[in-house]
């Protein structure tokens, strides 16, 4: 019975997706509504992680998506940041925000169909 029960709590832990990135969490920003009035649940797997120091954005996409393009806008909604690469060849970018000013921005990832976002503060 024990047995049988921490077995069924490993797989629930292991079955569970965080999407989220270690400074940066990112989420979907596309809802599907599966064609009826209540919006379905779809468990998606988020290829990249995102990490930020007090210099720089690293984005590191884990398994290629073609071609991404990462966007970078201030409070005001506009783009400060904006550069698109081909994770086939490249897997890791490098955003300068050193010189960026204070205050609240959102970047956004788009590849294939898919667009994440996520806020960050500098």
């Amino acid at each position: 019975m024990n047995r049988t029960f921490i077995y069924f709590v490993v797989f629930l832990l292991m079955s569970v997706g965080i999407v989220s990135a270690v400074n940066i969490p990112v989420q979907s920003g596309s809802t599907n509504t599966g064609g009826g009035t209540r919006p379905t649940k779809t468990r998606m797997f988020i290829p990249l992680s995102v990490d930020m120091n007090d210099t720089d954005i690293t984005i590191c996409f884990t398994s290629p998506v073609n071609l991404a393009t990462i966007t970078v806008t201030d409070e005001t909604g506009f783009p400060v940041y904006q550069q698109s690469m081909d994770t086939d060849t490249d897997s890791v970018m490098t955003i300068p925000v050193g010189g960026f000013d204070s205050g609240k921005y959102t970047i956004t990832i788009q590849y294939n169909t898919t667009s994440l976002t996520g806020d960050f503060v500098l």
